[in-house]
């Protein structure tokens, strides 16, 4: 009895562990404002302002349903996507463990010096 009793306590907490899990994956912070950079590139960072490595970036179409592609931030938290064509506005998503997502739509300008960057915000 007392081993059912143990296996029922650790299934419950291991479903508690996995609902959070999703839960914070389904988080989305969005930008409102429309970001502008030189290029198709941003730093991404926790809120202390360190960098976060290994960040998924993906492309989305407009409607945010069909990702078009995918690249990653390296070491220092920094991606580049080739800008295609005569797009006006890039649809982004940055994912990483632990953070909410991040939606932001972004439009290049050449004449911009400064690097963009993108605070992630922790998951509750």
């Amino acid at each position: 009895m007392a081993i059912n009793h143990r296996l029922s306590l650790l299934l419950a907490f291991f479903l508690v562990a996995l609902l959070g899990t999703a839960e914070a994956q389904t988080q989305v912070t969005e930008l409102p404002e429309v970001q502008t950079s030189r290029t198709l590139s941003a730093v991404v960072q926790d809120p202390a302002g360190a960098a976060v490595p290994g960040a998924i970036v993906e492309e989305f179409s407009p409607d945010w349903k069909v990702s078009w592609r995918t690249g990653r931030t390296g070491p220092d938290g920094r991606f580049v996507l080739a800008a295609i064509g005569p797009r006006k506005i890039y649809y982004l998503q940055i994912t990483a463990p632990g953070f909410k997502k991040l939606h932001l739509k972004m439009q290049l300008n050449p004449k911009l010096e400064s690097t963009l960057k993108l605070k992630l915000e922790k998951a509750t």
